[in-house]
């Protein structure tokens, strides 16, 4: 074989091999679904603020066959999204929209996705993902605190923050009347990670007294810190303990 056909075919089997593993690709990421359109969206970085967050997102997808498609249902990968579609008969040519809703509770990133469940074609999948981001979250070593008459007791809370390494501020409190509160202070027990998106962690430290002997059966702490979805920690009067039965007159000990 001369030296010149051999070195072109040197370069267009690599052309050749790039190209169809170009083409297997698009036709299984793409080409072989009936419904063409953008079937990934990232909603990138989420402010969670208080208990949840929520984003929408329509995905717009046309027909591109040369028959009807039915949308026979729609599978979701998690109760953590809601979806609502346009129509189900999407007749050739037309664009059918689907409306995903995702909710994020927490911090970090989230992936989810939507099977539609196609007549004849399978199921052709819409993927999307956001990283949640709380600014400031509290939460509670216990949510249910005995108290006894005069005597103080320890309550830990917990502050995540992503924007600083300060320490926060001193937290609110709501107690019911009759209950002294008054908080020890913070110590911090992780430095956060921009890189990773992880927050600063903080432990604060109250201590907690009944001054009094009768305490509401729904007494409540009520605790809060910025913009962090407030805490709710259920106070209850710890039972009188049980003194020794004396013995009456005439009476043993034994």
């Amino acid at each position: 074989m001369p030296r010149r056909i051999r070195r072109l075919l040197l370069l267009l089997v690599p052309l050749l091999l790039i190209a169809a593993l170009g083409w297997g690709w698009w036709y299984m990421a793409i080409g072989r679904f009936p419904l063409r359109g953008d079937m990934h969206h990232n909603f990138g970085e989420v402010a969670i603020y208080g208990r949840s967050a929520s984003v929408a997102h329509t995905f717009h997808l046309r027909n591109r066959t040369g028959r009807t498609v039915i949308i026979e249902r729609i599978s979701q990968s998690c109760g953590c999204t809601e979806v609502r579609e346009s129509t189900r008969a999407i007749e050739p040519g037309q664009t059918v929209d689907i409306e995903v809703t995702l909710s994020l509770s927490r911090a970090g990133k989230k992936s989810a996705n939507v099977g539609l469940v196609l007549s004849d074609f399978g199921v052709q999948r819409l993927w999307f993902q956001a990283v949640g981001r709380k600014e400031m979250a509290l939460s509670a070593g216990q949510f249910s605190l005995d108290l006894a008459p005069g005597e103080p007791t320890p309550l830990l809370i917990f502050a995540a923050i992503q924007s600083s390494d300060d320490e926060p501020q001193t937290p609110t409190v709501e107690s019911p009347e009759g209950v002294a509160v008054s908080f020890v202070k913070w110590e911090q027990t992780r430095q956060r990670d921009p890189k990773r998106k992880t927050a600063a962690e903080w432990r604060g430290t109250f201590m907690v007294e009944l001054q009094t002997d009768v305490l509401p059966a729904d007494a409540l702490l009520r605790i809060g810190l910025g913009e962090a979805e407030p805490l709710s920690i259920n106070l209850v009067r710890k039972p009188e303990p049980r003194g020794e039965r004396v013995p009456g007159e005439g009476e043993s000990e034994d």
